[in-house]
């Protein structure tokens, strides 16, 4: 509490979120409250109009009359209009209380007249800072305090956790990565303009859901937004000279630090009075920075750059050009001066601008690959020597590589492999490879069948070209035996080529190996001397190195993996996120993985290296349904299908635990069966091992003794033939459970302690438990791994294993919330009470007693609103 000197009656202050402030005003303004002037402050776009409605209809709600007075910037041209309205709603309502939004724009003869004949109570909305316009409204503002107690209470941003939640209810998933603390930042936590930003990327198509997360992507242009829009109407109010200013410093801001109203108007063709005016108009709205000229809030700047149209873009562009090239004006930002070479189109001087946008490109490519390939595709378009724009031609088709552009990547390939002569074999090759593998990211299996069929017998850069490039056409068109035996058959011409196709031969052909069991050499391969000179180099080692470790991470192999890595100078850390999201789950931190995988699908950067993409799909969906997301889970492998159907039997594995979990086993058979047919198909045993230990035990569940046996001697076939810890371990799990082999047991469950998975090793525990292996501690260490994991399905099937042999279960209290926790996990995906009681093993009753305990313990009125909840946050499911 605060008082004025002079006796005056104290004034209060309060900050506060929008949440709860309508309450708070609400209870101010009541009559029983006494005479009060309520004040209501905040920044434009923080939600002072919203809080006034909703105090409003509280006070309706409780009987109380209300009038409300809608103030706007016109109404300082008009001497009393304010006054005149709200002398005509009181006449109706005269004790009513009194709404005034917007104030700062009220007239000075309104003001006077409300002080010398003010209401009991006066509720206002004022933005904050003052318009250089309502400077008096201070003074004034202590005229009409009189006698009242005066609240004030004023709006702040909404912080990280508010950001959040705002931003989940506007894209109707969880933000990730950095995107809310972006955003929060870009707008300083400015509701309006949160949602402003959020239909801006929407437009420029810049934002991805995945698994009930969104991701901002790399996009070509900055969220963009009809100048009409709410969020920059405003400042198209301001005059029509203010609107092209505004444009011009957003784009020009790193060089207009002290100064700048020159360039300002030379960019924009207006006098430089006029520029001064259009930055003070500017400045005294609080939107701009009196001496940088940079905007106070950088998603407005974001949306002005956008909305300026290419004529207005290329004008500044050319002015910028100028400044740095001859004005010797040094920017704050190393991305402008090359972004400024792209918009200006053809700039004064093409040769020069080329050969910057070269030399910055080049430099760019590792660590900002998405620049880098803007720049150097419009280098190749200025530069005129042949050499240079083949350089700049093939850069710009790696960089989009690099940036996860597939369409792209394969367009800039296809144009320089049009000036084939300009470039080596090795080149060529490289291109040809890049090519393929932007048509496999882009789903163009149609051309790359072309090309596998007859149109490989023209690719440029002589015969060892040709057969690699068919090779890589049939890989990355899932036909692994074909590419490896073709290998076979031509590897006297790719042997014999050039550095290029040797490093391709004996990459494609030892992979395709792979697939078919042969792990131990697609490892040696990397040891061949023909491959010595390609590896010499970082730039090849480290791809060739991270190829073979994702192809054991896909068969499970960690342990290989990571030797493999450590051999070879490399470490788990520096893989991809796809390959690392693989790594992290098989080590156990699943919440890493579910991270890495969902980035890894939002920017597609798995699709071009199949079958990674589809053990992506695999390991998301194995994790999400043991997690209780089985409507997610299943989105997942509908969309795997979908973006890439290539080893689609790892789908079909995921895809049958969920069904059979969900209780519809007959179709979870057909999938096990399915996927064995495909793997046999194609002849690859990538998955097998998985595949026929699900359908052994659902065999020993549900068929027959006989079918079960077989598929431990398929297991024990594969694993001869494999030769990896996967197949071995589960070769000896399927002999403990169908022969009761107390040994093989014993033995399953020492190998995957040396495999030292958390997650294999407690499945182990578990299908051993469900087959009446294992002791109780073998039984409380699977229930407490799957804690760590948060694997909540099995753990909560094990503990009815647990109780049935009269193992205790720790802590009743954590049990009992973490029963709830998946009740209301299952609930929020949209199953059925038949579902749910399948999962948890209860009656339907039993669940729609427990949901009902749920809804009153929580006060959550439908399963929607749960849903919600947990979408939110709100509910930490």
């Amino acid at each position: 509490m605060r008082s004025d000197s002079g006796g005056r009656r104290p004034y209060r202050l309060r900050r506060a979120g929008r949440a709860g402030a309508g309450e708070w005003i609400a209870a101010l303004a009541a009559p029983a409250a006494g005479p009060r002037l309520v004040v209501l402050t905040g920044a434009a776009g923080l939600g002072r109009s919203t809080v006034l409605a909703d105090a409003e209809a509280r006070l309706a709600e409780r009987g109380v009359p209300t009038v409300r007075v809608s103030i706007t910037r016109t109404d300082r041209q008009y001497p009393g209009s304010v006054a005149s309205r709200l002398r005509a709603a009181l006449a109706e309502r005269r004790h009513a209380v009194v709404f005034l939004d917007d104030v700062q724009w009220i007239d000075d003869a309104s003001l006077a007249e409300l002080a010398q004949d003010p209401p009991t109570t006066v509720v206002c909305a004022c933005r904050t800072p003052l318009p250089e316009a309502a400077e008096g409204l201070r003074s004034a503002f202590a005229a009409l305090r009189g006698e009242r107690t005066v609240e004030v209470l004023a709006l702040r941003p909404a912080d990280r956790a508010e950001t959040a939640v705002l931003l989940t209810g506007l894209l109707r998933a969880r933000p990730a990565g950095e995107l809310a603390e972006t955003l929060r930042r870009a707008t300083r936590g400015v509701p309006a303009l949160l949602e402003a930003a959020i239909a801006g990327y929407r437009e420029a198509g810049s934002l991805r859901v995945v698994d009930r997360h969104a991701y901002l992507l790399p996009p070509e242009q900055l969220p963009r937004l009809p100048a009409e829009h709410a969020a920059l109407a405003g400042i198209r109010t301001l005059g029509d000279t203010v609107w092209p200013v505004a444009k011009a410093i957003a784009i020009l801001a790193p060089l207009l630090s002290g100064g700048g109203v020159p360039l300002v108007a030379e960019a924009t063709g207006l006098a430089e009075d006029q520029v001064r005016a259009a930055l003070h108009a500017l400045w005294s709205e609080g939107l701009i920075h009196r001496v940088s000229l940079r905007f106070r809030l950088p998603v407005l700047a974001w949306l002005l750059q956008s909305s300026a149209d290419p004529s207005e873009r290329r004008r500044i562009a050319q002015v910028a050009i100028d400044a740095v090239w001859e004005g010797g004006i040094v920017g704050s930002d190393p991305r402008f001066l090359p972004e400024q070479l792209v918009q200006a189109g053809r700039p004064a001087d093409p040769e020069r601008a080329g050969a910057e946008l070269l030399a910055r490109g080049r430099e760019a490519m590792l660590g900002d690959a998405y620049y880098a390939a803007r720049w150097l595709r419009a280098a190749a378009e200025l530069l005129t020597d042949p050499g240079r724009q083949a350089e700049a031609m093939f850069l710009h088709a790696a960089a989009c590589n690099l940036a996860l552009q597939s369409e792209p990547s394969a367009r800039a390939a296809a144009t320089a492999l049009s000036a084939a002569d300009r470039f080596t074999p090795e080149l060529l090759l490289e291109l040809e490879v890049t090519r393929l593998a932007g048509l496999r990211g882009m789903g163009d299996v149609r051309t790359m069948d072309r090309i596998a069929g007859e149109d490989w017998r023209s690719v440029p850069g002589g015969p060892a070209n040709q057969v690699v490039t068919r090779a890589a056409a049939l890989v990355l068109t899932d036909r692994w035996p074909e590419a490896a035996d073709f290998l076979d058959e031509t590897r006297d011409i790719w042997l014999e080529g050039n550095a290029a196709s040797v490093a391709f031969g004996l990459l494609f052909g030892p992979a395709a190996r792979a697939l078919q069991g042969d792990l131990a050499g697609w490892e040696r391969s990397l040891a061949r001397p023909e491959l010595r000179p390609m590896l010499a180099g970082e730039r090849n080692r480290v791809p060739h190195v991270q190829a073979r470790a994702r192809i054991l991470l896909l068969f499970g192999e960690l342990g290989r993996a990571d030797a493999l890595l450590a051999a070879h100078g490399q470490s788990a850390r520096e893989l991809p996120p796809s390959d690392l999201a693989l790594h992290a789950a098989l080590s156990g931190d699943w919440d890493r993985a579910l991270d890495l995988a969902r980035l890894t699908l939002a920017t597609g950067a798995a699709l071009a290296f199949p079958p990674a993409h589809t053990g992506i799909c695999r390991m998301m969906a194995h994790l999400l349904t043991a997690r209780g997301r089985f409507t997610r889970a299943r989105e997942i492998l509908a969309n795997g299908r979908l973006d890439q159907p290539v080893q689609t039997q790892l789908l079909d594995i995921a895809e049958a635990a969920v069904e059979y979990l969900l209780g519809a086993v007959g179709r979870a058979r057909r999938l096990l069966v399915a996927g064995l047919a495909h793997a046999a198909e194609q002849d690859v045993v990538l998955g097998t091992e998985d595949l026929w230990l699900w359908l052994l035990e659902w065999e020993l569940i549900h068929g027959s003794a006989g079918e079960a046996a077989r598929c431990t001697a398929e297991l024990g076939r594969l694993t001869t033939q494999l030769d990896n810890g996967r197949a071995r371990h589960n070769h000896l799990l399927a002999r403990a459970v169908t022969e009761g082999d107390a040994s093989a047991a014993a033995e399953a469950v020492g190998v995957a302690r040396d495999r030292g998975q958390p997650s294999e090793i407690a499945d182990t525990l578990f299908m051993l438990a469900r087959h009446g292996h294992g002791d109780a501690k073998q039984l409380a260490e699977a229930y407490d791994l799957f804690g760590q994991l948060d694997a909540l399905v099995p753990r909560a099937r094990l503990r009815v294993i647990m109780q049935a042999r009269g193992v205790s279960v720790p802590d009743d209290r954590v049990t009992a919330a973490e029963q709830e926790r998946l009740l209301a996990s299952l609930v929020s995906e949209g199953l059925t009470n038949r579902e749910v009681a399948t999962v948890l093993r209860v009656s339907e009753n039993g669940v729609e007693g427990r949901l009902n305990r749920l809804f009153q313990r929580t006060g959550y009125r439908s399963r929607v609103e749960l849903a919600t909840a947990i979408l939110t946050g709100d509910y930490p499911a």
